[in-house]
């Protein structure tokens, strides 16, 4: 911080929570921010600009975790994986066709119902 007053001559400085500036990028003040990244997932809710601190909730399932559930999920349907070389690979498959469904009576019968999705690795 001292570099940015000293040396290139900052006015001023905001340090704002990523959730804020989330929903201030959609045009938004009031929302909840569900973060997840590798390790652990953050819902935070966000009230006219302003964080709510004391309701912000961590839940340790995450990206890594939904990766390994999903290795676990093709060994069960008969693919065999080396867990180093082919993580990397299923990572990828992951954020190339996961998604979150809003109508899991929806998603069950596609599920269901879809016999057949290939693409190659």
């Amino acid at each position: 911080i001292e570099t940015m007053f000293e040396k290139y001559q900052f006015k001023g400085l905001s340090v704002s929570i990523q959730a804020v500036l989330t929903l201030y990028a959609q045009g938004l003040f009031t929302g909840v921010v569900v973060d997840s990244g590798d390790g652990v997932t953050h819902i935070v809710p966000v009230y006219e600009g302003y964080a709510m601190p004391n309701i912000i909730k961590r839940l340790d399932v995450a990206g890594r975790h939904i990766t390994r559930y999903l290795i676990k999920l093709l060994q069960l349907r008969g693919y065999s994986f080396n867990r180093t070389a082919d993580y990397e690979t299923v990572r990828q498959i992951k954020e190339a066709l996961c998604y979150v469904g809003y109508d899991s009576k929806l998603e069950r019968t596609l599920a269901l119902d879809t016999t057949v999705l290939v693409q190659p690795y």
